[in-house]
């Protein structure tokens, strides 16, 4: 796990709007498996309960990603509840976060002259009918080359897992597993990009790995291309 404080989850509206100003979206790169028992979901026959351990009611990353797939699942056809009595299926929902170092090397500008700009002015006296002119040079700068520097990398790899099964016999229904790497320890804000973001492959049949860009607009939808 990232042991690093984890900050507020930022809003991710601000986020977003806050990319726009740069002159583009926040992306994300993704892989996704999901297989199911063969049945379609969300169905009328199966209510949700979230099936959580006393570790993970204290985790407030967990609470936050809790309450964003409640949300999810919800907007996508899925009946929830919070008694469990009432729960013919029981959700679990796991996340790992591992943080890990690397070095890579990158170009560095290095910074010179570049070459020279000549003026030249011209001066007339009336008194001697002479034309004086006077020539000076002045120095450009710019970059002239580059060197490899060594930088210090942190990313997070952060992987959510959801799954479900029936509470009667215990069958697994449905599960789901995103996978992404991060260059941020902001772990609350990239899970709920991953579960809202790939909410259309929650409890889906994808007959294996699928890659995805994901892109978060600035009106708080996603934008999903499936990569080869």
């Amino acid at each position: 796990m990232c042991t690093a404080k984890i900050p507020p989850r930022p809003c991710l509206f601000l986020l977003a709007a806050l990319f726009l100003l740069a002159g583009c979206s926040p992306q994300y790169s993704m892989r996704v498996i999901s297989e199911t028992d063969g049945h379609a979901y969300p169905n009328d026959q199966y209510t949700y309960y979230i099936a959580s351990s006393k570790k993970q009611n204290s985790d407030p990353t967990y609470q936050l990603l809790k309450q964003d797939v409640k949300n999810t699942l919800s907007e996508t056809g899925f009946t929830l509840t919070q008694d469990r009595n009432r729960g013919t299926a029981l959700l679990s929902i796991d996340y790992t976060a591992k943080t890990s170092t690397k070095h890579i090397t990158v170009k560095k500008p290095i910074y010179g002259q570049t070459g020279t700009v000549e003026k030249t002015h011209g001066t007339y006296d009336k008194a001697t009918g002479r034309y004086t002119k006077t020539t000076t040079t002045t120095p450009t700068y710019g970059t002239v080359g580059y060197e490899d520097e060594i930088k210090e990398v942190t990313e997070c790899d952060i992987f959510l897992h959801l799954s479900a099964a029936s509470s009667k016999t215990n069958k697994e229904l449905w599960s789901t597993s995103i996978y992404h790497t991060h260059d941020s320890e902001d772990i609350s804000g990239v899970l709920s990009v991953m579960i809202r973001g790939c909410k259309d492959y929650i409890a889906r049949n994808t007959s294996g790995i699928i890659s995805l860009q994901v892109t978060a607009n600035d009106d708080g939808t996603f934008g999903i291309v499936e990569k080869q």
